[in-house]
C-alpha cells in the first residue's frame, strides 16, 4: 500500500469551507451529493480532504451549495470578510 499523502492547503481549505457552508445551510452530505449529481462517498471524502477534486466537481458542489466557486477556495481570513449575500440563508425563517 502506498504511503499516505498529506492533503494540500487548498484541499484542506476547500474541505473546511464546504463543510462549514453545508452545515450552515442545514444540508446533509446526501442532499449535496444528490444536487451535485455525485456519490455521497465522494462528497464525504472531499470534506475530509481525501480527494484532489476537479474543477468540474468544484463547480457542481458550488451550484449544489448555491455559492460562487471562489467562496469554496477562500482562506479563513477572506471567509470572515465574505459579503452578506454570500452567507448561507435559513429558508425555514420568513423574510
Amino acid at each position: 500500500m502506498p504511503p499516505s499523502i498529506k492533503p494540500s492547503d487548498a484541499q484542506q481549505r476547500f474541505a473546511s469551507n464546504m463543510r462549514r457552508i453545508r452545515l450552515a445551510k442545514n444540508l446533509t452530505q446526501e442532499k449535496v451529493a444528490e444536487a451535485a449529481d455525485l456519490h455521497v462517498n465522494y462528497i464525504s471524502s472531499v470534506e475530509r480532504a481525501k480527494r484532489n477534486i476537479s474543477i468540474r466537481n468544484i463547480e457542481r458542489i458550488a451550484i449544489a451549495l448555491d455559492v460562487p466557486m471562489s467562496v469554496l477556495l477562500m482562506d479563513e481570513q477572506e471567509a470572515q470578510h465574505t459579503p452578506a449575500p454570500l452567507l448561507p440563508s435559513n429558508p425555514s425563517k420568513g423574510p
